[in-house]
């Protein structure tokens, strides 16, 4: 039985996208300062901003009633009663509509969840500084920021796109950055949608979802759905889903990575992970198949390859190595390699630590690792369970009750659609033997133990790429040490940029 909460949460939820949307944070002389939540359940600053002012000179309202520009550097007050801003100053405050809040970014995570993000905006356009959206970040002011921020938070710009995305830039003594965490970040989500149903939209969408079925799955597909779900049939998912609104379809045939709706109870979110799959492997075979990693790349999901070995070809033969992994001739495809250092500084906790995936389609992440320094189990190596990203009915038995309420809601609530592998007590019962084996505790053939990736021995620079919608984890370390690795440069969500999974080529398209 699907909760009337969920129907309810479904229907506003279709299709919303901060990122085209400004009402989330209003700007408002003469109100109450308010404090925005942050993960974890502590209470960041009231942000404000001199009336008429750039967004670029938002900042946090002092106890003596003056907003402080990011610009200043100055640290935060406390968590004390704030008094009336003084004249002249807006004041940010989260429309009854949303839910506003900061996300905690741990070290090096490349995106935290992008489509929730924030934007800075100016006369209901999205501000752009440089030709590049921008964020708010704030620093977690802890030890591990200590160096740059002293110790205590402090807010920031965050550049959203481009090549500095990931980099939350404040000013203490000097400008000064955060590269890819231990920062929070201003999201926000609806309690309503801005999306308005278009009945053409969504007699074209329908067409779109019910060709690629056809042209995609099979009845293997088909009989497989239906013995993980139990109960009813694929038929009934395939007619409940065509006959979804235009702003639904929209949300299906997209990469967001969780779609809450009651007909997750027929297999909704099975479907679309079958789907992704199924066109993912038919663009790698088109052009592909005769790569010499390819076989590899399918089985498990993970490739270790001596950057500096003359017989990769280069950077030349790293970028056909990234067409092969996303089945892309340049969509997707960086014009030249360009690395950047990214080091992760091993926490006490760290929720990057659960093994999880982060997505139910096939996407690509990609580091370096340098020798020397190396790598040791001290650090925190990435943990990855060979071929678990593949649809095997043990993995989609314990998708199907992740994805049911209540945890369905729970993880709405926290704006986290990552599947953490004991983050769902009833997903763990539906699959206990997947669980186990991705801990190493019991051996499944279609899926290995989550164990550490270490750099190859003796090899300079060692080239990692990762299916991360497989099980993976940041393996616990001792804290306080640090990880060195180099990622792509740009907005790359941390390898190769994460595109539609149900798109096709042009010619193929109807």
């Amino acid at each position: 039985m699907v909760s009337l909460h969920v129907v309810a949460w479904a229907a506003q939820v279709a299709a919303f996208q901060p990122k085209e949307s400004a009402h989330c944070l209003q700007w408002q002389t003469g109100v109450a300062p308010q404090r925005l939540r942050v993960e974890g359940g502590a209470w960041g600053p009231a942000l404000c901003r001199q009336v008429g002012a750039n967004p670029l000179a938002t900042g946090f309202l002092a106890h003596d009633g003056r907003c402080i520009p990011i610009a200043t550097g100055e640290d935060e007050e406390g968590t004390g009663d704030l008094p009336a801003a003084d004249k002249g100053i807006e004041l940010a405050t989260a429309h009854p509509d949303c839910e506003v809040w900061w996300r905690e970014v741990s070290e090096d995570v490349i995106p935290p969840t992008p489509e929730l993000a924030m934007p800075l905006w100016e006369g209901g356009e999205v501000f752009r500084s440089g030709g590049l959206q921008l964020g708010l970040c704030r620093s977690f002011g802890s030890p591990a920021t200590a160096a740059l921020d002293g110790g205590s938070p402090r807010l920031g710009h965050i550049a959203l796109e481009g090549p500095e995305i990931g980099r939350c830039r404040f000013r203490a003594d000097r400008p000064k950055a955060l590269i890819g965490g231990l920062f929070h970040i201003l999201q926000a989500r609806p309690m309503a949608t801005p999306c308005s149903q278009d009945p053409s939209e969504a007699a074209r969408l329908r067409k779109k979802l019910l060709w690629r079925v056809e042209h995609f799955l099979g009845q293997e597909e088909q009989e497989l759905l239906e013995r993980v779900v139990g109960g009813g049939s694929f038929v009934q998912l395939l007619e409940g889903t065509a006959a979804l609104d235009s702003c639904q379809l929209q949300e299906v045939l997209s990469a967001s990575r969780f779609v809450l709706h009651p007909l997750n109870s027929l297999g909704l979110h099975l479907l679309r992970a079958l789907l992704a799959r199924r066109m993912y492997e038919a663009r790698l075979a088109r052009g592909y198949a005769s790569h010499p990693d390819y076989k590899r790349w399918l089985r498990d999901g993970l490739l270790i390859k001596d950057l500096d070995d003359p017989a990769l070809g280069g950077d030349q033969g790293v970028l056909e190595l990234l067409r092969m992994v996303s089945g892309e001739d340049s969509e997707g495809i960086p014009e030249k390699l360009e690395w950047q250092q990214r080091n992760v500084t091993m926490q006490e906790a760290d929720p990057q630590s659960q093994i999880h995936i982060d997505t139910f389609a096939p996407i690509v992440k990609v580091w370096v690792f340098h020798d020397p320094p190396g790598i040791n189990m001290s650090q925190g190596p990435l943990l990855f369970a060979r071929g678990s990203q593949r649809n095997t009915e043990d993995k989609l038995r314990w998708m199907h009750a992740y994805a049911q309420p209540p945890a369905a809601e729970a993880r709405a609530a926290k704006a986290e659609p990552s599947f953490r592998l004991r983050g769902c007590a009833a997903a763990v019962e539906a699959a206990s033997a997947f669980v186990l084996a991705a801990e190493g505790e019991v051996e499944l053939e279609a899926t290995a133990a989550a164990e550490p990736v270490l750099p190859l021995k003796r090899v300079r620079r060692t080239l990692v790429l990762a299916d991360t919608s497989a099980l993976h984890a940041r393996g616990p370390g001792v804290p306080g040490t640090v990880r060195e690795s180099w990622r792509l440069k740009g907005d790359n969500d941390g390898g190769l940029k994460r595109l539609n999974p149900f798109r096709l080529e042009a010619k193929q398209e109807l």
